[in-house]
């Protein structure tokens, strides 16, 4: 009856202790059952389907892994979701039509995750955009009609070399919103220095044609003051002493823009026969290296 009884005792403690043994181990199994799942990354969105404000403007919430890094693509757009794995993206759609964003959750060595989201346009920011594109359009045509009319009055101005053509052209280019004047005064200047070269000329040419012509009505008049060969000469006691030359009538050379009068040519330039008379009544002075 004792042996049965010490072998009874042996046989619960042994049991006992297999028990003591394996219970550390489940709940060692456990443990790292559950560190493995909080070790996943989460990414969930509210909502597939974004809308903007009137502005154009959205807003992506929803939530992840603590502290991961969320990320959009278009437009570029990254921020780190809170201790509760919140977040909140903000942003603007770049134009007025649907597109669609990839949404990225990122932390340490956990696997990335990844979902696409379609944000649409607020009615009201598409008319936005649509007017804004219409008014820089029609701003581009607007300057480029700007440059082709500045062009067209410039190339008048060139071609005719008149003051009130390259006036028009001057004031076009400074008054039109479209045009710098920085851009255009090479031409104009160019066009300007080819005017007075044209005035200069023009003037030079009427002052030659007026001394040629006040000369030969000199010599017309001198002419008809001599005696004809028909009529009998005079006595030498009736001879008549003839009259003393006039200064005023005397030839001297003028040039069309000097200040003096010459009797021959001194330095450079184009010179004109002119009478002492004309050149006083244009109050020229003598040349001091001729006189």
């Amino acid at each position: 009856m004792k042996k049965i009884l010490l072998t009874l005792s042996l046989l619960l403690s042994l049991n006992l202790g297999l028990v003591a043994c394996s219970a550390p181990v489940e709940e060692k199994k456990e443990t790292a059952s559950e560190s493995t799942q909080a070790e996943k990354m989460k990414l969930q969105v509210d909502g597939n389907d974004i809308k903007t404000d009137e502005n154009g403007i959205f807003k992506i919430t929803g939530k992840s892994t603590p502290n991961a890094i969320i990320s959009i693509d278009q437009p570029a757009k990254k921020v780190t979701a809170d201790a509760e794995g919140k977040f909140e993206l903000e942003g603007q759609i770049p134009s007025e039509k649907s597109h669609e964003v990839k949404i990225l959750a990122q932390k340490d060595s956990l696997e990335e995750l990844e979902k696409s989201l379609t944000i649409t346009p607020h009615d009201e920011y598409v008319q936005k955009v649509l007017a804004k594109k219409e008014q820089e359009e029609k701003e581009i045509r607007a300057k480029a009609e700007a440059v082709q009319t500045a062009d067209s009055l410039i190339a008048k101005a060139k071609a005719s070399l008149n003051p009130t053509d390259l006036a028009k052209a001057r004031t076009y280019i400074n008054e039109n919103q479209y045009l710098a004047i920085q851009g255009y005064s090479a031409q104009l200047t160019q066009i300007n220095d080819a005017i007075t070269a044209k005035q200069d000329q023009i003037a030079q040419d009427k002052a030659k044609k007026a001394a040629e012509a006040k000369k030969a009505e000199e010599d017309r008049k001198q002419a008809e003051r001599k005696p004809s060969s028909g009529n009998t000469v005079p006595s030498q006691g009736n001879k008549q002493q003839p009259p003393a030359p006039d200064k005023n009538q005397q030839t001297v050379l003028i040039t069309a823009t000097g200040s003096k009068y010459h009797v021959r040519k001194c330095g450079n330039g184009t010179y004109y026969t002119a009478t002492l008379a004309e050149a006083k009544s244009k109050n020229l002075s003598p040349c001091s290296k001729c006189y």
